[in-house]
């Protein structure tokens, strides 16, 4: 599974450091300037951004998945009157994006007064499951206001299976082991929120519950930045292993950028020779660099390079990711 970056939905940040820096926006993924990125008036001008969308492909078990573009629809609301729980663009207090699609869904902490609490749910059926797992992308910026996931087997009686944190700054995809449910026809899965009448409204996008392939793993890829001649860029790719069991990934690139592009560990410093080394549900971050030529560029000018990483199993899962660099000329 790789996430694609939607170019139209791009979420605008300025550039605010001068020297080394790392920049943090509110989205899934990172992305780290090199030691040799110009002063800040030198940028002043440009503005980067991206969104993530994550596509899940239906043969690699998905049982259910909801990116909350109809409102309740699949969902139950308690109580089912008031907008504690409702549908935004990531906009209302929140992130001011959304993983997938136009819409999020959001609990309304900033307009409750506080100890108001309300919730969502949806059934699935978990019948033919194994190791069923429920994942879902969150953001909640800073307060102590937190959301409770919950699932019972009669709609009735509801066991708490999981805790946000209270501050989640970017977009993060959180999953939670459903296996004590596998085999279960009807389970409802509930989403709670109390408010603490706080700033910040938590944002939850993309539920999925799926049955983890043998071999899977997920790309968080960020969106392309404008360099001037000369410099360099790290982008940070985030991979986790999605499957069930201990996986090797190879990282290689195509070959057909025109730019400069070197791979690295997580630490930008380690070149990249080796396959990565993750267990079932882990995550890391690698780096593609990339530098661009001092002479010969037109403004404007974009390049696109293209990776593939591999699973080290008979190549069981193989994703493709390109970068694209713009560059900006005086």
């Amino acid at each position: 599974m790789v996430f694609a970056v939607n170019a139209q939905d791009f979420k605008k940040a300025e550039v605010k450091s001068v020297k080394k820096a790392t920049v943090h926006n509110s989205i899934v993924g990172k992305s780290a300037l090199t030691e040799n990125v110009a002063k800040k008036e030198d940028l002043s001008q440009h503005r980067m951004s991206r969104v993530v969308h994550p596509i899940w492909n239906n043969s690699k078990g998905v049982i259910f998945q909801d990116g909350f573009e109809t409102f309740p629809g699949v969902w139950t609301l308690e109580p089912g009157t008031g907008d504690d729980w409702a549908q935004d663009m990531g906009d209302d207090h929140g992130p001011g994006s959304v993983v997938e699609g136009t819409y999020a869904a959001f609990f309304n902490d900033y307009d409750y007064s506080s100890s108001t609490t309300a919730s969502m749910s949806t059934v699935v059926d978990l019948s033919t499951t194994t190791v069923p797992v429920l994942s879902f992308y969150y953001w909640d910026s800073g307060g102590s206001d937190v959301v409770v996931v919950s699932a019972s087997t009669d709609g009735s009686n509801f066991t708490d299976i999981y805790t946000t944190a209270a501050t989640v700054a970017d977009w993060t995809m959180l999953s939670v082991d459903l296996s004590a449910y596998a085999g279960e026809a009807t389970v409802t899965i509930k989403f709670t929120g109390t408010s603490v009448y706080g700033y910040n409204n938590p944002h939850i996008d993309n539920v999925v519950v799926y049955e983890p392939e043998a071999y899977d793993f997920s790309l968080t890829v960020p969106a392309g930045v404008v360099l001037k001649p000369g410099m360099s860029y790290d982008y940070v790719v985030d991979i986790t292993n999605l499957g069930a069991a201990d996986d090797n990934f190879t990282v290689a690139s195509l070959g057909n950028g025109a730019w400069t592009y070197e791979l690295y560990q997580a630490d930008s410093a380690t070149a990249l020779t080796d396959p990565i080394m993750l267990p079932a549900d882990g995550d890391t971050a690698f780096v593609v660099r990339v530098t661009l030529p001092i002479d010969g560029l037109t403004q404007g000018q974009i390049d696109l390079a293209s990776f593939t990483v591999t699973s080290a199993e008979g190549g069981k899962a193989v994703e493709t990711f390109d970068i694209s660099t713009t560059a900006l000329t005086p």
